[in-house]
């Protein structure tokens, strides 16, 4: 889509149209990595479009930005990319970090250069 992570947006949006899943609609919003953008579309795709399954966002400062609206509806978000563990906690384990939690990454990353 576009932004920091247009390449990744992309890519998962061609994923998902090429599973070829019928009898769901998928709707994309495009945050642009930008926080503000972000609580938009989080408000766009639960109140107007009724969505109760998110993927994303991608970038940590919007995936930041919708926890407290998470937390508060019942949806569920599942983020593409690593995540902090607090995030889950924070929205009240409705956000599912599909990859190691950023904790996670550093232990390895620290582990790794030892």
């Amino acid at each position: 889509m576009s932004g920091l992570l247009a390449s990744f947006g992309e890519e998962g949006k061609r994923g998902i149209e090429s599973a070829g899943i019928d009898n769901i609609d998928f709707v994309y919003e495009d945050d642009k990595c930008e926080p503000a953008l972000a609580v938009s579309a989080y408000k766009k795709l639960t109140e107007i479009e009724k969505v109760k399954y998110i993927i994303g966002p991608g970038c940590g400062s919007p995936q930041e930005a919708i926890v407290p609206l998470v937390y508060n509806d019942n949806v569920i978000d599942i983020l593409p990319s690593a995540a902090t563990e607090n995030l889950y906690r924070r929205s009240a384990e409705k956000i599912f970090n599909i990859q190691y939690s950023l904790e996670d990454e550093s232990s390895f990353i620290s582990k790794c250069s030892e």
